[in-house]
């Protein structure tokens, strides 16, 4: 019997937590490749984050991170442009870098 007063973690959950944090990180690596197939195909005219929320399916509050994580990756850019969401708001236009371009979605 462990010490009185001590913590126990019952062994059942941390290997689901561990379970639930590798299918984060994999969910995150899908949202992010489905993402920049979209920046991709969309080349020079660019992509806004309610865009890319309509065409992928996405929930808008995963859409920044994961653009945020190509943006670090060098693979996406903020363009000049700006475009209307849905609500009329104005949003920025976000494009696959020539890094992205050259190299391809893999």
């Amino acid at each position: 019997a462990p010490p009185a007063g001590a913590t126990v973690i019952c062994a059942s959950v941390a290997p689901a937590a561990s379970k639930a944090a590798a299918e984060q990180k994999t969910d995150a690596h899908i949202d992010r490749k489905r993402m920049l197939v979209e920046y991709v195909a969309a080349g020079e005219n660019g992509v806004t984050d309610d865009e890319m929320t309509v065409t992928t399916g996405l929930n808008p509050d995963s859409i920044r991170p994961r653009r945020n994580e190509l943006i670090d990756a060098g693979l996406v850019e903020a363009t000049l442009k700006k475009r209307p969401t849905r609500k009329g708001r104005e949003a920025m236009v976000w494009q696959a870098t020539r890094k992205a371009m050259e190299g391809g979605v893999q």
